[in-house]
């Protein structure tokens, strides 16, 4: 009786090991090189991981961004359910899933024997999102002017 139990348990067990496994591989993350598009183009990554307030903010940072960068490609990073917020943004050439490794300006834009992905990083999520430099007690008060795009 104890053995038919632990066989049961068993079969169960590696059920849910199975769907996991399956689960996993689908949600799988393309490698990074994958979410670009031409390596010969010149590129600029601009990072806001998460919130959609901090999100429709930095929008507005766009228009100039493309305007300084004329013959740039503008690569917004963000996590999936945000994307919706961004793409039809026409300073985007590109939407794509934030990725942990985009926390590394370094690692963007390169150093030493690295070539980085792109020519330039704008990481604002890491001052807005990473570190509370801006909640000041609720004391302050701020007035912006936000554009559209």
């Amino acid at each position: 009786m104890d053995n038919l139990k632990l066989q049961k348990q068993k079969a169960i067990y590696d059920y849910f090991i199975k769907v996991a496994r399956e689960e996993s591989q689908k949600k799988e993350k393309h490698k990074f090189e994958e979410l670009l598009d031409n390596d010969k183009e010149k590129k600029i990554l601009f990072v806001m991981e998460k919130s959609a307030g901090d999100i429709f903010m930095c929008t507005s940072l766009l228009k100039n961004l493309k305007e300084i960068y004329l013959d740039y490609h503008i690569y917004f990073a963000t996590a999936p359910n945000n994307f919706e917020l961004v793409e039809g943004c026409p300073y985007i050439y590109k939407v794509i899933p934030f990725q942990s490794q985009m926390e590394s300006l370094v690692n963007m834009e390169g150093i030493a024997g690295h070539q980085g992905y792109f020519d330039i990083a704008f990481l604002p999520f890491i001052g807005t999102q990473k570190i509370l430099n801006y909640m000041h007690n609720s004391q302050d008060a701020i007035s912006l002017n936000i554009n559209n795009f």
